[in-house]
């Protein structure tokens, strides 16, 4: 495998914006640090040190593996491998200036100045690029005219955020945040991504009847305990408590026709294993309680 994998695509393109954005920040540097008088510098001396600088730079970049990430996907470990990148260009800029010319020629200070001007030209248009992308999405959701499904997310932590921004990134998703629920009350009243942290998970309830206040469809989604619990669930009989032969009163489901004249009913659980053996094989098929006793035992049925 090779030390430095090939770069191509998206990645050369990005490669020679870097080298461009060593090249201004050199110069940008020098000029930050002298003013007017840098037009009254040696031009050799200028575009020498900006040549030793982009060279050093080229190949860091190439080597430190910045791109292997997309731009559309800057985050903090972009962030970091930017830093590594920039501070061992400048110290191995600040090295061979030192060797070379003792740093006799250039002012000594231009290489902590450089230090943040490249980083600001480095990371800058990365992070630049991804709110650009993450905000044209974040328009076009907004713009389009689609109906979409409004969820209320619960959890205000990194999972909900993943969700929140990957609804952003799909032009076709089927649902809409309208807000989030914390399980912390210090998270109340924040946001991400622009989506509001309304209230705590205890407090559900003002949460979807506010919404429902101001106009939004909303309901809570129910957990099986929830629904048994449902006054209108309840009201109708649709879970009923039958007597089990060795569990006890048990909750089964209900019968869904509810007639008035002929009324359904639940009048037994599901048999136990081997319960109707008796009305089976003696009653129905004629067999004898002998021949019923006799597979028992030697464990036919």
């Amino acid at each position: 495998m090779a030390l430095i994998p090939p770069i191509r695509g998206r990645a050369a393109v990005a490669y020679a914006h870097d080298i461009v954005m060593a090249v201004l920040s050199f110069v940008l540097s020098l000029y930050l640090r002298l003013g007017d008088g840098m037009f009254f510098y040696s031009r050799g001396i200028v575009v020498e040190g900006t040549a030793v600088f982009t060279a050093i730079a080229a190949g860091v970049f190439l080597f430190m593996g910045l791109y292997r990430g997309l731009w559309r996907y800057a985050s903090l470990s972009d962030l970091v491998a930017i830093t590594r990148a920039v501070s061992l260009t400048v110290l191995l800029f600040l090295m061979f200036m030192f060797l070379w010319t003792r740093l006799e020629d250039l002012p000594r200070s231009l290489v902590v100045i450089n230090w943040f001007v490249l980083m600001a030209l480095l990371g800058g248009p990365r992070f630049l690029y991804r709110l650009a992308k993450d905000r044209r999405f974040a328009w076009r959701e907004a713009g389009d005219g689609r109906a979409r499904v409004p969820i209320l997310l619960v959890g205000a932590g990194d999972i909900a955020e993943l969700f929140i921004r990957a609804l952003g990134r799909t032009p076709d998703a089927n649902y809409r945040v309208l807000g989030i629920v914390a399980d912390r009350s210090n998270q109340i009243g924040s946001h991400i991504h622009g989506i509001e942290v309304m209230g705590p998970i205890d407090d559900l309830d003002h949460v979807v009847r506010a919404l429902a206040t101001a106009g939004v469809p909303a309901a809570p989604v129910n957990t099986v305990a929830d629904m048994v619990a449902d006054p209108q669930v309840q009201a109708r009989e649709m879970f009923v408590e039958i007597e089990h032969p060795t569990y006890g009163p048990l909750k089964t489901t209900g019968t869904p026709l509810k007639l008035s004249e002929t009324p359904g009913r639940i009048r037994w659980l599901a048999p136990m294993p081997g319960e109707h053996n008796e009305e089976v094989f003696v009653g129905l098929l004629g067999h004898s309680r002998d021949d019923l006793a006799r597979w028992q035992a030697e464990g036919v049925i």
